[in-house]
């Protein structure tokens, strides 16, 4: 049986961590002690993760984006505190590419768990989850208060928010060179009027290269997304 106080204790565990990557350690540790088998941090702005899902599943969700199509994720968006979730109950009625994702997700041991959605500053997104390979886990068990939730998922997002490189999964970013041609014009101080009549091509059509790089860069904002390409060598 899980601990009724879950959230306090994940709380607890994650106080006591002194960096992100013993924080990793600790709460792989924390979700086996609980009866689950993994957890996982998953940052949508920006998109990396903090996981122990196995590695080729980490490489397989982050190459399809399934962030855009996890109905765990999509399900996290829509509330405000924590949620057990299972992937049988969701099966049902799911079209075929989400039927497709829970197959494979549940051939790498991810069949049913507890997510907490924590929102932060400058319309920052993130989850923190606990999951099992089993399809029936005994969800009944833990108490889902809201606050202890929101206050464990907090400090988790807290102690991930400079995490080093060699704990960290990152999705892969694939920007056209439009859109590198775009952020590099915008990085340089220039309009979308300017970089229109540079490059002689409409201003809508700027507008539709630079939003595609924002959303490709889990970003909001232009200088956002001009920072971002620059710290990751893309332009």
């Amino acid at each position: 049986m899980r601990d009724r106080r879950l959230f306090i204790r994940l709380s607890e565990a994650t106080a006591a961590a002194r960096c992100p990557k013993s924080l990793k350690q600790s709460l792989g540790r924390f979700a086996r002690n609980n009866g689950f088998d993994g957890f996982a941090y998953l940052s949508l702005h920006p998109i990396f993760a903090v996981t122990d899902y196995p590695a080729e599943w980490q490489r397989h969700y982050f190459e399809r984006s399934y962030m855009r199509l996890d109905p765990v994720v999509t399900g996290a968006r829509r509330v405000n505190e924590a949620f057990p979730w299972s992937v049988d109950q969701q099966r049902r009625g799911a079209c075929s590419d989400l039927r497709r994702f829970y197959t494979e997700a549940a051939d790498f041991g991810i069949q049913s768990g507890v997510t907490i959605p924590v929102r932060a500053g400058h319309n920052r997104f993130s989850i923190v989850t606990l999951c099992t390979a089993s399809s029936k886990a005994l969800l009944s068990d833990i108490e889902l208060n809201a606050v202890e939730g929101a206050w464990a998922g907090a400090l988790v997002h807290a102690k991930f928010s400079e995490v080093p490189d060699e704990i960290v999964t990152r999705a892969e970013i694939d920007l056209s060179w439009q859109e590198r041609l775009c952020l590099s014009w915008s990085a340089e101080g220039k309009t979308m009027l300017e970089i229109a009549m540079l490059e002689g091509i409409a201003k809508t059509t700027v507008r539709f290269y630079i939003d595609k790089a924002k959303k490709k860069l889990g970003v909001m904002t232009l200088p956002q997304a001009t920072a971002k390409a620059t710290d990751l060598k893309l332009i």
